[in-house]
C-alpha cells in the first residue's frame, strides 16, 4: 500500500484532495475507496435520472461501469485543468 488515506482528507468542496487522487490512480485501495465514497452518491443519482424506469439493477450496473471506467482512465485526469474530478466523472 502506498499510504493510508482517511476520508477526512476531502476538502470542503466535495472533491478529493490531490494526494488521494494520485494514490487512487496508482492503485492504492484506501484511496480508491475514498474516491468511490466521495462520488458514488452523485454517480448513482445521475444514473437514476438517466435510466429511470429500467430497474435498480440496471442503475447499479451503470454506476459500477462508471467507476470501472474512472479507474481505467484516472491516470489521464489533469488536476488543476479545466474540469474538477466530479465533472470529469459525471
Amino acid at each position: 500500500m502506498l499510504g493510508a488515506v482517511r476520508t477526512a482528507t476531502r476538502p470542503d468542496d466535495g472533491e478529493i484532495d490531490a494526494r488521494t487522487l494520485r494514490l487512487a490512480a496508482a492503485g492504492d485501495p484506501a484511496a480508491a475507496r475514498t474516491l468511490v465514497d466521495t462520488y458514488q452518491r452523485r454517480v448513482f443519482a445521475l444514473a437514476s435520472r438517466m435510466l429511470a424506469g429500467r430497474g435498480r439493477a440496471t442503475i447499479e450496473d451503470a454506476a459500477q461501469d462508471t467507476f470501472l471506467e474512472v479507474f481505467r482512465r484516472l491516470a489521464g485526469f489533469q488536476p488543476g485543468g479545466a474540469a474538477r474530478l466530479s465533472t470529469w466523472i459525471l
